[in-house]
């Protein structure tokens, strides 16, 4: 579950990709962005991968010490990747149409979804072009 982040104002979308050294770098840059930001992401590199990459939704007045996180906790020669999310833009392409979710099939007393599986493989059967055209 997430919140309407749309409705908050003066925040980013702030991610990065860093290369700590170590699994406890990793978790140490993720626990001092979460110290800045509204929401934390973390995701660690698989296996054995020394990348991981951290989303944080924050304060527009958190940037600066948001990259010092990166800066104190990236090691190796090629340089970290930072990206911050133009959310008006994403916003304006977010299509409902796509990207909706049916609280219908939602059950508050399981805490599980309804999911019928057969009937949407049908319906996408439906769709198929016939052979030859």
């Amino acid at each position: 579950m997430f919140f309407d982040w749309t409705r908050l104002r003066n925040v980013m979308f702030l991610s990065f990709v860093i290369k700590p050294g170590s699994v406890e770098g990793m978790i140490e840059a993720a626990v001092r962005a979460s110290k800045r930001a509204i929401y934390t992401s973390f995701k660690p590199g698989a296996g054995y991968e020394p990348r991981c990459m951290i989303t944080c939704l924050a304060p527009n007045d958190q940037i600066v010490p948001l990259l010092a996180v990166v800066r104190e906790h990236h090691r190796g020669r090629e340089p970290p990747v930072v990206s911050v999310q133009d959310c008006e833009a994403t916003v304006a392409m977010f299509s409902p149409t796509f990207c909706k979710v049916d609280w219908r099939l939602f059950d508050p007393g399981t805490l599980s979804w309804e999911f019928y599986g057969e009937k949407y493989l049908e319906a996408l059967k439906d769709l198929k072009p016939a052979q030859g055209s």
